[in-house]
């Protein structure tokens, strides 16, 4: 477990290669300015709680998972994606699992998460939108999404 780390200004904020299947790694309270990559060779659980993303001027977005393992963040809140390309989404699961509950995704009408045919399992609940919700669900019925609130 790491605890009230970060990273400021750099190309990639953290990047996840490989972690133990049965115990992962977990980011609590973390500052990260930057992207986070889960690697395709990553099988094990990671986990961001009450972590801050914040943006630099080429962040598009905070989170792209292509791992096998299943990624969770829970009380989060980000900020400021979409630097570039103005539809990339703040959560790009393009494997592996996700789970986003508790979080605030602060930028008005943009993509908050979007979710491909690949992900095995999907959950996306009781966060706060700005502007209106954009979550992009290609896995069907592998992924449940509900009980988010819109707000200015």
């Amino acid at each position: 477990m790491l605890t009230q780390c970060g990273s400021d200004i750099g190309p990639t904020a953290v990047r996840v290669e490989s972690v133990q299947d049965h115990a992962g790694v977990s980011f609590v309270n973390g500052q990260f300015m930057a992207g986070i990559e889960i690697a395709e060779t990553n099988q094990g659980p990671v986990k961001f709680t009450a972590c801050g993303f914040w943006n630099i001027p080429t962040t598009d977005r905070h989170a792209v998972l292509e791992g096998k393992g299943h990624t969770t963040f829970n009380g989060c809140h980000f900020i400021g994606w979409g630097q570039k390309d103005r539809e990339a989404p703040c959560l790009h699961a393009r494997r592996g699992g996700l789970t986003v509950t508790g979080c605030d995704f602060m930028d008005r009408g943009k993509v908050q998460v979007a979710i491909e045919p690949d992900v095995r399992a999907a959950l996306v609940f009781g966060n706060r939108l700005r502007g209106k919700e954009r979550i992009l669900n290609q896995a069907g019925d592998r992924a449940q999404i509900g009980l988010n609130v819109v707000s200015d």
